[in-house]
């Protein structure tokens, strides 16, 4: 897929520990940011979908849950 340019702004701090591990790691900032925000978007979306599972089963199983507890 074509990368597109997308503008933003950041700290002083950030950019220049972003430009540092950039050079570091022999890697554009661009694949940087990209896959840092695709790793956080994955992040933040799985949490409440796996919390509302977590509720679910302990709903239809707390009895079973609260005996095991004993």
């Amino acid at each position: 897929m074509a990368k597109r340019k997308f503008a933003t702004t950041i700290s002083p701090e950030a950019l220049k520990e972003l430009k540092g591990y950039a050079y570091e790691a022999k890697r554009s900032i661009s694949d940087i940011v990209d896959e840092a925000l695709k790793a956080h978007l994955r992040t933040v979306r799985v949490r409440p979908i796996f919390r509302s599972v977590v509720e679910e089963v302990l709903s239809q199983h707390n009895e079973v849950l609260r005996r095991l507890a004993k």
